[in-house]
């Protein structure tokens, strides 16, 4: 299929998002979309949100 757009959503600082890396050799396909905590709380108070953010909750409610 030519000219079929693809989006590729990412929570944050959703860590699934990051595997494999691309020094493997991979690469992630389509436009990054990102997601973003509103008010964001700080990573080095909250180094948990890596793992957090991948709850399909989380990107349910910051699409609305």
């Amino acid at each position: 299929m030519q000219n079929v757009r693809i989006d590729r959503v990412v929570d944050d600082i959703d860590g699934v998002t990051f595997v494999p890396p691309r020094f493997l050799g991979y690469a992630h396909v389509g436009e990054v979309r990102h997601l973003f905590e509103d008010p964001e709380p700080p990573l080095l108070l909250h180094p948990e949100k890596i793992g957090f953010d991948h709850a399909p909750v989380n990107y349910v409610d910051r699409l609305k």
